[in-house]
């Protein structure tokens, strides 16, 4: 099993909201509908306030063993991966890394993992979002023996 994270995508869109578009509200009470919503498990930052960042893992669900094929300390790629498909025998994990929104193709015979698609430059992903605009890729499908893919900024592309 191959597990992909978008750890605290909720925490960085809540920063957005507030920082970049300037909708004003209070933290605290924030915290509590959250909180309240998710029965106090709301993901907040981890205790000792370093960022854990994203990865990709695959997990031997028979014999328990983990290996990590992508994150910021280990292969300095911070993966924040949203959404996965298969797709001719490969998986595409959908998101970021490093902060560009992207897909990557993962191997299961090698635990290959390449680079396939890039929306838009750091540059032009660093403009957008300080203009508000979410520019990340939100989902993946087969379709007519295709992989196509939504970005954030509703185009609809055919990847492959």
């Amino acid at each position: 099993m191959y597990i992909g994270t978008c750890y605290g995508a909720w925490l960085n869109t809540l920063s957005s909201m507030k920082n970049i578009l300037g909708h004003n509200y209070d933290d605290a009470v924030m915290k509590e509908a959250l909180d309240a919503i998710f029965h106090e498990t709301f993901y907040t930052g981890e205790e000792d306030g370093v960022d854990s960042q994203g990865i990709l893992v695959k997990l031997n669900v028979k014999t328990g063993e983990v290996k990590i094929l992508m994150s910021k300390d280990r292969t300095g790629a911070n993966c924040l991966f949203r959404n996965a498909a298969e797709f001719k025998d490969k998986l595409y994990f959908c998101g970021a890394v490093n902060g560009v929104p992207c897909i990557y193709q993962i191997d299961p015979a090698t635990d290959e993992c390449r680079q396939v698609y890039a929306g838009m430059t750091l540059e032009e992903y660093m403009v957008a979002y300080q203009s508000g605009v979410s520019a990340g890729i939100r989902g993946m499908c087969v379709y007519k023996d295709k992989l196509d893919c939504i970005s954030g900024l509703s185009v609809y592309r055919r990847i492959q």
